[in-house]
């Protein structure tokens, strides 16, 4: 971790139903370039597999936690995955997206930038 022992980015992902696109989302969040960062997976009540694919990735990546909670919709799931974070700033993907795997240094990189005048 930082020095001020809080992870740069924890990158949340709320998940329901979402076994047909879960793997590609993670497979993009757990290759990303930024170093010291939290990926915090939280199964939404799901009934399908995502709980289980989520679950795989937890125990071959120390940096990616799930939790698994009845459903409670996006937004109370959203909720949690906040109070959950360790981190200076938040990142969402969801679990039909996926993203570039400098998505995360590049925006963490812009922080210390000042805009134009």
């Amino acid at each position: 971790m930082s020095a001020n022992n809080l992870h740069k980015v924890a990158i949340i992902v709320p998940v329901f139903n979402a076994e047909k696109t879960l793997k590609r989302c993670l497979d993009s969040i757990v290759h990303q370039t930024l170093d010291d960062y939290e990926v915090i997976v939280i199964n939404d009540g799901s009934f399908d597999h995502s709980l289980k694919i989520a679950t795989k990735y937890a125990v071959k990546y120390h940096f990616l936690k799930v939790i698994d909670q009845p459903n409670k919709g996006l937004f109370v799931t959203r909720q949690e995955g906040i109070r959950l974070a360790n981190s200076e700033y938040i990142g969402w993907v969801d679990a039909d997206d996926f993203v570039d795997k400098t998505m995360f240094s590049t925006l963490y990189n812009q922080k210390d930038m000042k805009p134009d005048p």
